[in-house]
């Protein structure tokens, strides 16, 4: 899991909001928006689970509790699957 900040400031404003939260995965700096323009973001938060082929398999706009059972669930299988 990764996130990515297109926050202009870039990491003088990501590594407080980081800690404060207690995030413990990579948080990427995209402070030109390249990755946001490359798929095509329409809000912030916005969250894809992308197969091992570069496939979207989800996409979710707004807050989301990623911990849920189907999601979980979903996420170990793609783990489980070599192909993607």
């Amino acid at each position: 899991m990764l996130a990515v900040s297109e926050d202009q400031r870039g990491r003088e404003v990501v590594a407080p909001y980081v800690e404060k939260n207690g995030y413990h995965f990579t948080i990427l700096l995209d402070p030109e928006n390249r990755i946001g323009e490359s798929y095509d973001l329409t809000g912030v938060p916005e969250t894809f689970i992308i197969d091992r082929k570069g496939r979207i398999v989800t996409h979710h706009l707004g807050a989301f509790d990623w911990s849920r059972d189907d999601v979980r669930q979903l996420v170990e299988e793609m783990l489980q699957t070599r192909e993607g």
